[in-house]
């Protein structure tokens, strides 16, 4: 099964300015996308932060997922759930969700076998594996792209 990853540029209906997300970049022309699980979350993130969650730097504890199946125009798309396994406090030892990673690339559907979720789900950390911490970048916001204008 091939796997890829998709220029977010060409998919319609990604013009959320509001949402916080950091893009995943491979190439001058691939990405892929972080959303944090929670606005709480994106509060706590950076995108130092996110680059050793995806590249399971963070701990030896990551976990990705595949998010229940959603349809845009007739077709179907897969995500993915990145947990994570805080190593102390209120949820010490158990996955909570970190985030999710959105516009990769994927065939999988909701009749996909767990074999082929495992696969593109090793494919996907795989490639992950190879990000720089400069191949990973926060989406700016309305809010803070009036803060960078009023600093000029």
């Amino acid at each position: 099964m091939a796997t890829k990853l998709i220029n977010q540029s060409t998919l319609k209906g990604n013009n959320n300015t509001e949402q916080e997300y950091y893009n995943l970049y491979y190439s001058d022309d691939e990405n892929c996308v972080f959303t944090p699980a929670s606005k709480a979350t994106a509060g706590a993130l950076d995108a130092d932060v996110v680059y050793r969650i995806v590249t399971n730097q963070l701990t030896n504890d990551v976990q990705f997922t595949t998010t229940k199946a959603h349809k845009v125009k007739g077709k179907e798309y897969i995500n993915f759930n990145v947990k994570v396994m805080p190593t102390d406090g209120e949820f010490k030892d158990k996955y909570i969700s970190a985030g999710f990673i959105n516009f990769y690339g994927n065939e999988l559907t909701t009749s996909s076998t767990e074999e082929d979720k495992a696969g593109v789900i090793a494919n996907l950390m795989g490639e992950l594996q190879t990000l720089q911490p400069s191949q990973v970048s926060k989406h700016i916001t309305t809010e803070g792209a009036k803060a960078i204008i009023a600093s000029l």
